[in-house]
């Protein structure tokens, strides 16, 4: 039986316990609220300076009644960037290129690599073997929001109980500041190197420009809008082409793996009589890994001696992947497992692992992005009454972007 209901607030991305019963409701009604409305009223401008088309499909939970027990609709995609992929046709050049640049890591899904000091196989002189693959889905948002509500000393401690080699390094609160020439005041700086360095193993939030929660609102908001083109005889032929959705209505960007499923899928389901929202609580996550095909190799020649994947190695250490909400994972050998094969005379590390698919030993965080499955997920509210808004589309495609990355 449907029960429509609004919600109290928006929760913080992965149910997260990390903000005041005051600061969540700030959360709630500052950001994701604020996002969802400036989209709803057309207050956003586009790339080309004009207002957004007012939105009669997409809705703020806390405003309108939905039935919030329905089963979301989870938007699926790859974590690895597909414009990379595109691009490079060779594995291992492609991997490499993805793990020495954070921009081109433009998926919602970032990720770093430490790796050993002097430890190669005899196979791979030129690789240093990887000790630490850390993947992170969450918002920069989300994270500035914490420093400037909950204080800097919390996001401190936070960025040390998932970064170890921050205690091991000795690392003080400063590092993640930067001081503002004009005030002299010291604040929080995204692009602090325990969050900017894609070779240290750590990693706090996203970082690259289209990697934020206000563009996946924007993406969500915007498909929600019927696009149509006119042929030589006059008649409307509806856009339903991924890509060209976006260049029509300016969100996102072509060519990736996310963006153009986000707004088609929601797109579709609009067409079909329904309007959307961003399912609770609003935030990419990490889907799922697909660790079918990787096995541990043991043996003193890392080629000998096999073993299925055993469990703790790849783990979520906030979001709940149970859920298909993860918001960070690390990817190690735990000492539990190093223990039960230190008979092998080996001291393991994640390059230990073999993909039995490509033939391949785990040697940069890529392979496994290649194996994450990233998503965002949506519910529907029936809304036969409103009828849809279809818009000619009728501007040069500026190729997609709309300025709120």
């Amino acid at each position: 039986m449907e029960t429509f209901v609004t919600l109290p607030a928006h929760r913080p991305p992965g149910d997260l316990k990390e903000l005041s019963p005051e600061n969540q409701e700030k959360w709630s009604k500052e950001k994701i609220s604020k996002w969802m409305l400036d989209e709803i009223e057309g207050k956003e401008l586009d790339p080309y300076g004009q207002r957004r088309t007012k939105l009669s499909h997409f809705f703020d939970g806390t405003l309108t009644p939905f039935d919030a027990g329905s089963a979301p609709l989870a938007v699926k995609w790859n974590g690895f960037p597909k414009l990379v992929k595109s691009k490079y046709q060779d594995n291992k050049t492609r991997w490499d290129i993805c793990d020495s640049n954070r921009m081109l890591m433009d998926e919602y899904l970032e990720w770093s690599v430490a790796r050993t000091t002097g430890r190669r196989f005899p196979d791979k002189k030129n690789e240093q073997l990887i000790q630490r693959i850390a993947f992170t889905c969450e918002g920069p948002e989300y994270w500035q929001f914490l420093a400037d509500y909950e204080g800097i000393d919390k996001v401190f401690e936070i960025y040390k109980s998932v970064n170890p080699m921050m205690v091991k390094q000795q690392a003080e609160v400063d590092d993640l500041l930067l001081k503002n020439d004009k005030t002299g005041e010291k604040v929080y700086n995204p692009m602090n190197n325990w969050n900017l360095r894609p070779t240290n193993g750590s990693i706090a939030h996203l970082i690259h420009p289209s990697n934020t929660l206000s563009a996946e609102i924007d993406i969500a908001a915007q498909a929600t809008v019927a696009r149509f083109k006119l042929d030589e005889d006059g008649n409307e032929i509806p856009i339903v082409d991924a890509d060209e959705l976006i260049k029509c209505s300016q969100y996102g960007n072509p060519g990736r793996n996310s963006d153009p499923n986000i707004g088609s899928t929601i797109n579709t389901v609009v067409l079909s009589g329904q309007s959307i929202t961003i399912a609770e609580p609003v935030a990419l996550y990490i889907y799922a890994v697909d660790t079918s095909n990787l096995e541990l190799r043991y043996g003193p020649d890392a080629s000998q001696r096999a073993s299925p994947l055993p469990d703790g190695i790849i783990s979520c250490v906030r979001g709940d992947l149970n859920k298909n909400q993860g918001l960070r994972i690390h990817v190690e050998i735990p000492d539990a497992v190093k223990e039960k094969y230190s008979s092998s005379g080996v001291d393991l590390t994640v390059s230990h692992i073999f993909d039995t698919k490509t033939n391949e030993y785990i040697m940069y965080g890529s392979q496994i992005a290649d194996r994450i499955t990233m998503s965002v997920s949506a519910v529907a509210l029936p809304n036969p009454i409103s009828p849809i808004a279809k818009y000619e589309c009728i501007r040069e495609p500026l190729g997609g972007g709309n300025g709120r990355r």
